[in-house]
């Protein structure tokens, strides 16, 4: 896995000129190239899935994937004009950015599925605890672009806790895309509000005493999707098998990492270079197995799809909802599904309901969602 570097920036930043100017980015289809995946932040122990998966078991489904089939760039902007150069041929991204991407006329699909919720908090300092702080203009608040995770997590929780007002209400912010960043931001108490990790609150409680947790995404939202696999519809019709492998890897490496808290361990420790303490791990896996944060039919659904469009429209930064066919590749996943065995599809299925293992009584969920196909 490597770092954008300049050339690539430069590139990448062409491509944007060239948009900007109506000039056709058309994605480069790689046919017997090896698959370039880019990641719009660094992956963490919540969103290894999609790294770990086709590096470990791609073979399975007919891949050779190392890390050099990687790019991590600073910001899900630069890994979306990586894919619209030519540059990727898949991206890891929000949602949100999906959406925008097909707002603005570009035709690309969601096909694997990787993050429904995430253990993303609000937190606050210098004595900001509650929701209605976060609207008085004293208050400093870290948010992102449109598309990034933290404007739309922050709205998603205000919407859906009916807060009277929404990111773009607030007269006191500062433009940090990227999550690292707005960790160290707000640890240097640059800004009195932030989201972050779960795991990165716990790492800064000692440099930051009066910190508090605002409110946490996972117990607020009763539907969410953060992040997945996309891709330009075109490239996915000529490279279906392909798109089908690397997802089914990744759905490989969900099951196996939430069977024990020593798989997911194991799987952090091979793709995170300076991964968090133990405790911190350990917190991190039971949220995930406790509300089934990586449960595929959580994102494959015209539900979760029609919630997020909900947050973009009452955020004002899209104009309509689309169809959720339109935005789901069910064929893509479906095929990777298929290429599963029983007992992986019958792990998904049961994660879908609990987020462990075992599914309650009289439940009767399915791994492959209930849209046209």
């Amino acid at each position: 896995m490597h770092i954008l570097n300049s050339r690539h920036l430069l590139f990448v930043l062409t491509s944007c000129i060239a948009l900007a100017s109506g000039i056709s980015a058309t994605p480069a289809i790689a046919a017997g190239k090896p698959i370039r995946v880019a990641f719009g932040s660094t992956p963490s122990a919540m969103t290894l899935s999609a790294v770990y998966g086709p590096i470990t078991y791609g073979t399975q489904y007919g891949l050779t994937v190392t890390k050099d089939n990687y790019t991590v760039f600073s910001s899900g902007a630069l890994s979306v004009q990586a894919v619209l150069a030519g540059e990727a041929d898949v991206d890891f991204v929000s949602f949100m950015s999906l959406l925008l991407l097909r707002q603005s006329g570009q035709d690309f699909k969601l096909f694997c599925p990787t993050n429904a919720q995430i253990d993303h908090v609000l937190v606050g300092r210098n004595g900001v605890t509650t929701v209605a702080q976060l609207n008085d203009p004293k208050t400093r608040v870290a948010i992102s672009a449109p598309s990034n995770s933290a404007t739309t997590l922050i709205n998603a929780m205000l919407i859906t806790g009916s807060a009277g007002f929404t990111v773009k209400d607030f007269t006191n912010t500062k433009l940090i895309d990227n999550v690292d960043t707005r960790q160290t931001a707000w640890v240097a108490n640059e800004v009195d509000v932030a989201t972050m990790r779960l795991s990165q609150f716990r790492q800064s409680q000692k440099d930051v005493p009066d910190g508090v947790i605002i409110l946490k995404s996972y117990e607020v939202l009763p539907v969410y999707i953060f992040a997945a696999l996309i891709a330009p519809t075109a490239w996915l019709y000529q490279n279906r098998d392909t798109a089908a492998g690397l997802c089914a890897a990744n759905l490989k490496a969900i099951v196996e990492m939430t069977k024990s808290f020593d798989a997911y361990d194991t799987a952090v420790k091979a793709v995170i270079d300076k991964p968090p303490a133990d405790d911190i791990l350990k917190e991190s896996y039971d949220l995930i197995t406790q509300y089934g944060f990586w449960a595929p039919s959580k994102t494959m659904n015209s539900d979760a799809v029609n919630f997020m469009s909900k947050i973009a429209i009452t955020s004002g930064i899209m104009k309509q909802a689309p169809d959720p066919n339109d935005v789901l590749d069910m064929k893509t996943y479906n095929m990777a599904l298929g290429l599963l065995s029983d007992d992986d599809r019958s792990a998904l299925v049961k994660m879908a309901v609990t987020g462990t293992a075992a599914a309650p009584l009289g439940a009767t969920p399915s791994a492959v969602a209930t849209i046209a196909p």
